[in-house]
């Protein structure tokens, strides 16, 4: 399954349209059937592929109950790239279980560098981080 869900992530030069409408379905479907070997090549592979596949890997990813996406996700979030860190924060909505919330606020750094970008974004986006926020714990961002 990683081969095919590379090619595909690879293949869209662009997030067009058509990326958002069709191939994050399709990607979503791949990533439902990866195996443990599957996450282990994603893991490896991960920070060594372009920005463009990063993003479109971080939109499909949202499985609240899939502790790899939530790695994955926290792991793109470092990447300095204003976009990416907003996918990645919009998929990090989704995982909203106490253990998940958990492994959020240990990563203290994604809590501090959405406080720190939220002034400095539009309405949409400053909406997608205040959700986020509000969905860790209201108590420990006080």
């Amino acid at each position: 399954m990683y081969k095919e869900l590379d090619t595909l992530l690879t293949d869209f030069q662009d997030a067009d349209n058509y990326w958002y409408d069709v191939g994050c379905l399709t990607a979503e479907k791949l990533i439902k059937m990866f195996k443990q070997e599957d996450w282990n090549k994603f893991s490896d592979d991960l920070l060594t592929k372009s920005l463009g596949w990063q993003k479109r890997l971080a939109y499909c990813l949202g499985d609240g109950s899939n502790l790899v996406e939530l790695k994955i996700l926290l792991t793109l979030a470092s990447v300095e790239d204003a976009d990416l860190f907003e996918v990645c924060i919009d998929s990090l909505r989704s995982f909203t279980s106490e253990e998940n919330k958990r492994i959020i606020r240990e990563n203290r750094f994604i809590i501090d560098k959405v406080k720190e970008v939220i002034p400095k974004t539009g309405v949409v986006s400053r909406g997608i981080f205040h959700d986020f926020l509000d969905n860790i714990d209201e108590d420990f961002l006080n």
